[in-house]
Parts: C-alpha cells; sequence; structure tokens
C-alpha cells in the first residue's frame, strides 16, 4: 500500500458560520474538529484561530491555548499554525 498523509485545513481563514455553520469558532469547537479529523485519519491539522465571535486573530496567545488543548486530545498530531487572514 501506498503511504498517504492526510492534512485537515479546519477553520478555513475567512470562512464563516453565516457560510458554513460548521466553522469552529471556540477552543472548544476547535479541538473537537481537529480529534474529529485525526480519528478519521489526518496526521497534520492546519490551524487558523479566531475569537469567540468568529473573528480570525494572530494574537499568540489565543494559539497557544488552541494548540495546547489539541494535544492534550490529540498527542501525536502535527499542528501547523496559520496567520494568513
Amino acid at each position: 500500500m501506498e503511504k498517504l498523509i492526510i492534512t485537515a485545513a479546519i477553520c478555513g481563514a475567512e470562512v464563516t458560520k453565516e457560510q458554513n455553520p460548521n466553522v469552529p469558532y471556540t477552543v472548544e469547537e476547535i479541538v473537537r474538529e481537529a480529534k474529529s479529523a485525526v480519528d478519521a485519519g489526518a496526521a497534520i491539522v492546519h490551524l487558523h484561530v479566531r475569537w469567540d465571535d468568529g473573528t480570525p486573530t494572530q494574537d499568540r496567545g489565543r494559539f497557544q491555548e488552541c494548540e495546547e488543548a489539541i494535544l492534550k486530545v490529540c498527542p501525536n498530531v502535527i499542528l501547523i499554525p496559520s496567520t494568513d487572514a
């Protein structure tokens, strides 16, 4: 069998809940989607973060909060943070 690496971009940089109600905004939603992607076979999670109201952010603290929360439930996932808004 050929090897395959799956990357999941779980948030998108500019997609809103109005466009897709499944877009995660909160830390809890982001963790849920990351875990779902990993459970489905993703090895990498490409991560944009937002404030709870959906505003995209490049805030270092918010990235750290999300990354730490994801790694608690998906300790082997590779995280690729993105600040492209």
